[in-house]
């Protein structure tokens, strides 16, 4: 049984719309940054005034909602003054059993936020804002990145609304060999493993024995090994959630073969890709399916859009496509206003 070591003082914000509160309070998105970041990115990302603004979720209801977001694990004053990048601290394969816990910790991190949603309620006198409103019930998730990985630890075992995931890869051991951002570890490891080809890439690749040690070990904070658990097989009495995986072409922090690991492991449908990815890439055998696409699969009779598409960058690497490129960006949006309204959210128009 999990015992509680330390609490901390987390960094902690959150957006509301301006104007009249829905009966039920605001619907919410719980936006989880990637490495690098912080509790604030949601607002400098432009995604917290989007949802403000107000998103229409494809059926011509606009939705609006808050946006909560916190300094995730081993991030800004998480560090513990350390002067290591909070990337080399959560990450850290030197430390074994923080390379398995950090993941862990900051999936049980984001089940948090999702009990937690539903108990915010401000009275005129204390709010923030100076006028009395609430959180509902209704809860997406976005996250980006690390973000991501967290997520796909945390919300198969969570009644989220729907899930956004961007940057989103899966199993260890094929990203040690093909990431090459923000760190060239697929570069590195063949030199740190002493045992690399002529042209300095490691041997064997990822079926390399020591790879495949470490894979065995990280599968608890690797999603690779949760993917099934979001749509095809829910835990417990869980509904199959909704989830829509952005994926960039020529990413180099999540490259394309970890992008579709977790496409494949999570058995999403494959959107026909936007224009800007031209051509587009196999996703294993998945087979295109033209636009709008909505409720691609049922699951104990719920009808569930589980898609991931494809996007091509506005510079050279892809792993921001979901913030820089437009159609990217307002697919997303559409496809987290349609979550939180209760239609069956669509992707693409």
């Amino acid at each position: 049984v999990p015992e509680v070591d330390h609490t901390e003082q987390v960094c902690m914000a959150l957006t509301v719309p301006k104007g009249a509160v829905p009966g039920n309070g605001w619907d919410t998105v719980v936006f989880a940054h990637g490495s690098g970041g912080h509790f604030r990115s949601h607002i400098e990302s432009g995604l917290a005034t989007d949802l403000a603004q107000g998103v229409d979720d494809g059926q011509a209801t606009i939705v609006r909602a808050a946006v909560l977001g916190i300094d995730q694990v081993l991030h800004g004053p998480r560090r513990a003054g350390s002067t290591m990048t909070s990337n080399d601290l959560f990450f850290n394969f030197a430390n074994p059993k923080a390379a398995l816990g950090n993941p862990q910790q900051g999936a049980a991190e984001q089940m948090a936020l999702l009990r937690f949603v539903p108990t915010v309620t401000f009275d005129q006198s204390s709010s923030p804002t100076n006028e009395a409103f609430a959180l509902s019930t209704n809860v997406g998730y976005w996250g980006h990145s690390l973000g991501a990985t967290l997520g796909a630890l945390a919300t198969p075992y969570g009644d989220w609304n729907g899930v956004i995931f961007t940057g989103q890869g899966a199993a260890l051991r094929d990203s040690l060999v093909t990431k090459t951002s923000p760190v060239n570890i697929a570069g590195l490891i063949g030199f740190v493993l002493s045992d690399f080809a002529s042209d300095g890439s490691l041997r064997h690749g990822a079926r390399h024995p020591v790879l495949n040690l470490m894979q065995h070990f990280i599968d608890g904070g690797d999603p690779i090994a949760y993917g099934r658990l979001l749509v095809l097989t829910p835990p417990g009495t869980l509904e199959a959630r909704h989830v829509f995986q952005l994926y960039g072409l020529y990413d180099t922090y999540t490259p394309s073969r970890v992008q579709a690991n977790y496409a494949l492991a999570a058995g999403l449908g494959l959107v026909d890709h936007h224009s800007s990815a031209m051509p587009g890439e196999e996703i294993g055998n998945l087979t295109p399916l033209s636009t709008p696409a909505s409720g691609n699969q049922v699951v104990d009779t719920k009808t569930v859009s589980a898609f991931v598409r494809q996007y091509g960058p506005m510079d050279a690497d892809g792993h921001f496509v979901a913030f820089d490129v437009g159609a990217a960006r307002a697919d997303a949006l559409r496809f987290l206003a349609g979550v939180l309204t209760g239609v069956t959210p669509q992707v693409g128009l």
